[in-house]
């Protein structure tokens, strides 16, 4: 993203994941967006994950 360590340094964690977000989401293309889950694919992380 840019920032100096001591920028990071001076964030939240709320602040800086709302600033990553935004970075990742003004830089990736279509492709690299991620796509939504089928619900098949939910069922299956949820038993891996033990829900």
């Amino acid at each position: 993203m840019g920032w100096s360590p001591d920028q990071v340094d001076r964030c939240s964690l709320w602040q800086f994941q709302a600033a990553a977000d935004g970075y990742r989401r003004a830089h990736q293309s279509d492709e690299e967006a991620a796509r939504e889950l089928s619900l098949d694919e939910v069922d299956e992380l949820a038993a891996f994950v033990g829900a």
